[in-house]
């Protein structure tokens, strides 16, 4: 692959998830020529003191793109935030990518996704015992993977979580909850692409029907694999990527 005067590339990573996670996509796209840069959730301790609802996040994360045009790709949770900043700031997004992100994490009446009783359960338990919770949490994203013990072994060494910032967890999960993304995606001008994993344990697969079918301008893959698609299927992900970023390119 080979890429010309691409926008640079911004990732930003899913609920709990360290940036670090993202790494062997920014891996992948680097080594072709992209600029990459990668941002996560569980890092905003730090420096994000802003009360956690849509208007205030985005308006801190619109301050980590670049001040040209980029291509912003959001996985899981992340996606949904980069079609918020896609629709917000157009002038500042050239393209959106989401990978194996549903527009909205829990069902709707008219929406597939975790049953809500499930989520409940599950952000009780981040609220009661954050660790067990959590690597529970972990096996999900790998789960529907041929290599899941692999990949199992190595998201556990790179996410860890932190117990101690339990606080940032359930703020993050309350908003991940209540996240419906779908007038984002109506309203963005740039092209998109989203990327579905047919055995994701934690987005429904019929998900990437229903985006095709509600959002019929943009394109829309689905390939084998689990949540943590751009690690079970890693050089196939970067492929897709590439091409609808440089059409043109071989």
């Amino acid at each position: 692959m080979t890429k010309l005067n691409a926008s640079p590339v911004v990732l930003l990573g899913g609920w709990g998830m360290p940036q670090r996670v993202l790494n062997p996509l920014a891996e992948v796209l680097t080594d072709v020529g992209y600029s990459v840069s990668c941002h996560s959730l569980s890092g905003l301790e730090s420096d994000f003191a802003g009360a956690w609802n849509w208007s205030t996040l985005q308006s801190h994360l619109v301050d980590l793109l670049p001040e040209q045009p980029c291509t912003l790709i959001g996985w899981s949770f992340g996606g949904a935030l980069a079609s918020g900043l896609a629709a917000k700031y157009p002038d500042r997004v050239s393209h959106l990518i989401t990978l194996a992100s549903n527009p909205c994490f829990v069902a709707r009446a008219d929406w597939p996704g975790m049953d809500p009783e499930v989520f409940g359960m599950f952000l009780e338990g981040i609220e009661e015992d954050f660790s067990a919770t959590f690597q529970r949490f972990l096996r999900l994203n790998c789960l529907g993977s041929d290599q899941l013990r692999a990949l199992l072994r190595g998201l556990t060494a790179q996410a860890k979580g932190k117990p101690d910032k339990h606080e940032i967890y359930i703020r993050s999960l309350r908003l991940l909850g209540d996240s419906d993304a779908r007038s984002f995606l109506q309203e963005i001008a740039c092209s998109a692409l989203h990327i579905f994993a047919k055995r994701d344990a934690l987005v429904p697969s019929r998900v990437s029907s229903h985006v095709q079918d509600r959002f019929p301008h943009h394109q829309v893959e689905a390939l084998d694999g689990c949540h943590l698609i751009f690690w079970d299927q890693p050089d196939y992900v970067a492929s897709l990527i590439h091409a609808f970023l440089d059409p043109q390119q071989p």
